[in-house]
């Protein structure tokens, strides 16, 4: 790099090149199977979360858990970060999972709930019928466990109705 005079007008013009400090975060499965590799961030610059590539029989995956001085921080895939952290930080994102199965419109009708623990959630992911919606509820039925359902994910359900007169 060259040496310049600073002019007294002001009118000089440096260039500075520095390194950004590089953060590594790594994904731990906690009990799941699979791989998703590490991910560098820069220190301050917002970096979009690496997906999930985990997978774990009768779980469905709810985000990422950095744990630190005791307490849990969450983040979703996909969730845009900005770490500043010293150089060289490693952090560890563990898989959060939660016991019962994620399903779709398209996935319902193939599902068996039979494998699950007796009590585990059913989550609703994406756009839902009504008639595929009454089919679920058939199934969780029939599986004769105390499973809760989860439609926070759900869309275009506007509205429950009966499918029967009976009480």
């Amino acid at each position: 790099m060259a040496q310049k005079t600073i002019a007294a007008n002001g009118t000089t013009e440096i260039e500075i090149y520095y390194d950004l400090d590089q953060i590594t975060v790594i994904f731990d499965a906690n009990d799941g199977s699979g791989n998703t590799d590490s991910q560098t961030f820069f220190f301050g610059v917002s970096q979009k979360l690496k997906a999930n590539h985990f997978t774990r029989e009768n779980y469905f995956f709810d985000g990422w858990i950095e744990i630190q001085h005791n307490a849990s921080v969450q983040y979703s895939d996909g969730t845009y970060m900005s770490l500043v952290y010293p150089h060289g930080t490693v952090i560890t994102l563990y898989a959060k999972w939660v016991c019962g199965v994620s399903v779709t419109n398209n996935t319902i009708s193939d599902m068996d709930l039979s494998s699950l623990a007796d009590e585990c959630i059913v989550r609703v992911t994406g756009e839902i019928n009504q008639s595929s919606l009454v089919s679920l509820a058939a199934k969780i039925k029939n599986a004769k466990k105390n499973i809760t359902l989860d439609l926070s994910k759900a869309t275009g359900l506007e509205a429950i109705a009966s499918t029967s007169d009976s009480k």
